[in-house]
C-alpha cells in the first residue's frame, strides 16, 4: 500500500470516526431528547444533590410522559422510591373532602349555602357561616384551631368537643376576605360525616376511592401500614419522622395517604362525570376571593394568543424532624396533569418546579418526538 493511499484511507477514516462521534453527540444534546428524557434528567439532576425524593407522574393528551420514583422511601433499609410508594399529601386532601360535599349536595342531602349551626355545632358564629364559606375558606376562622391539653379518643369526638370548648373572635365577617383555614375542612369532614351516617374514613373509600378504583389510597391510618408507604425526612438529616397521631385528626384538611397512580386516576375522573356531575365540577372550580374554587386554587395564564386555566393545590405536612410536600397541577385544555409526592420537606421549591415542568411542556415543539411512556 503506498504511502498516499494510507494517508488518504486515514484521512477518510478519521472523517467517518468524527462524523459518527458528532451524531452520538448530538443525539444525546438536550434538543434531540424527547420530552421524557428531558423530564426525567429534571428530577436525576435533583436527585443527584439530594435536593429531591419522590415520586412524579407528568402526562399530555392522555400519554404519560413520566412515571418514576427517585430517591429512597426508606433511607435506613435503602428502599427506593417508585410510582407504587404512598405518600402523606397533607392539604392536597382539601378537594377529595370538596368532592364528597358535592356529592352529598347532588343527592339533596345538604345545600353548600347551609349556615353550619343546622348540624348543631356550637361554633362560634356557626348561624353566620356557611359550608361554601368553609370550603372557599371564606369564613373568617383561623388556620388551626386546637385546645390545648385536649385528649380524645377519635376524629368525631375530637370535632364534637372543640365545638364544645371553642372560643375565638372571627378575623373578618364571613365572606368578606380570604384566610385559609385547615380548621374549616376539618369541620366540612364531620359535616360528611353526620350527613352519610359513615365515618370520614369509610365515606372516602366507599365513594371516591372505592368507584375508581384508588386501591393505594385511604385516610389516616388505614393507608400507613405499609412497606411502600415513604417515611418523611427533610433535607439534612436522615432521621425519620414517624407518622404521628396528629394526622388522624387532620381528617378533611390533610390526611389523605396515596401515590401517583391513585392521583393519575383521580385526575381522570374529573374530566368525566364519574364521580361529580358537570355542573358540580363547574361550581367547584369556580374561583372565588383569592382565586380560590372548593379544594383547588384556579387561575387564568396567557400562553400564545390564548388563556389556559391552571387548576392547582399543594400540601406541606411540616415537623422538624421530617415531613412531606405535595403539588398537582391540571390544565384542562391541554389535558396537561403534574404530580409531584415527595417524602421531604421543600413547599416552595417543589411549587416552583412544577411550574418548571408546565413552562418545558408548554414550549415543546410538536414536531419533536413527545413520550416514551404509552398508556
Amino acid at each position: 500500500m503506498s504511502k498516499k493511499y494510507f494517508r488518504l484511507l486515514t484521512a477518510v477514516l478519521f472523517i467517518l470516526i468524527f462524523f459518527i462521534s458528532m451524531q452520538k453527540v448530538e443525539a444525546l444534546s438536550p434538543k434531540n431528547k424527547n420530552l421524557s428524557e428531558i423530564l426525567d434528567d429534571f428530577f436525576k439532576k435533583r436527585e443527584k444533590y439530594s435536593l429531591f425524593s419522590g415520586s412524579v407522574l407528568v402526562a399530555k393528551d392522555n400519554a404519560v410522559l413520566l412515571c418514576s420514583g427517585y430517591g429512597y422511601s426508606n433511607r435506613k433499609q435503602k428502599i427506593k422510591n417508585t410510582p407504587e410508594t404512598k405518600y402523606l399529601i397533607a392539604s392536597v386532601s382539601k378537594q377529595f373532602t370538596a368532592c364528597a360535599i358535592m356529592q352529598l349536595y347532588e343527592k339533596n342531602k345538604l345545600d353548600i349555602d347551609d349556615f353550619i349551626g343546622k348540624y348543631n355545632f356550637n361554633f362560634p358564629y356557626s348561624d353566620k357561616i356557611t359550608i361554601r364559606h368553609l370550603l372557599t375558606h371564606t369564613s373568617g376562622y383561623p388556620r388551626n384551631y386546637y385546645i390545648k391539653n385536649h385528649i380524645i379518643p377519635d376524629f368525631s369526638s375530637f370535632i364534637d368537643s372543640t365545638a364544645e370548648k371553642a372560643d375565638f373572635e372571627l378575623l373578618f365577617m364571613p365572606g368578606t376576605s380570604f384566610n385559609y383555614s385547615n380548621f374549616g375542612y376539618q369541620i366540612l369532614a364531620r359535616i360528611i360525616e353526620l350527613v352519610s351516617g359513615e365515618t370520614f374514613q369509610n365515606y372516602m373509600k366507599n365513594h371516591i376511592f372505592g368507584i375508581l378504583e384508588m386501591k393505594d389510597s385511604g385516610t389516616n391510618y388505614d393507608a400507613l401500614n405499609d412497606q411502600r408507604t415513604a417515611y418523611g425526612y427533610n433535607l439534612t438529616f436522615d432521621d425519620n419522622m414517624p407518622l404521628q397521631q396528629e394526622i388522624f385528626f387532620s381528617s378533611g384538611s390533610g390526611s389523605i395517604v396515596t401515590n401517583i397512580l391513585d392521583l393519575y386516576k383521580w385526575d381522570q375522573a374529573l374530566y368525566d362525570n364519574k364521580i361529580l356531575s358537570e355542573n358540580s365540577k363547574k361550581t367547584m372550580f369556580a374561583p372565588y376571593l383569592n382565586n380560590y374554587g372548593f379544594g383547588w386554587n384556579i387561575h387564568k395564564q396567557r400562553f400564545k394568543n390564548n388563556k389556559i386555566t391552571i387548576q392547582t393545590h399543594g400540601g406541606n405536612f411540616n415537623r422538624p424532624n421530617g415531613g412531606f410536600t405535595s403539588q398537582i397541577l391540571r390544565v384542562p385544555e391541554y389535558k396537561i396533569t403534574i404530580i409531584i409526592l415527595c417524602n421531604i420537606i421543600d413547599y416552595n421549591e417543589i411549587s416552583q418546579w412544577k411550574n418548571d415542568i408546565l413552562k418545558k411542556i408548554l414550549k415543546f415543539k410538536k414536531n419533536r418526538k413527545l413520550s416514551l411512556i404509552e398508556q
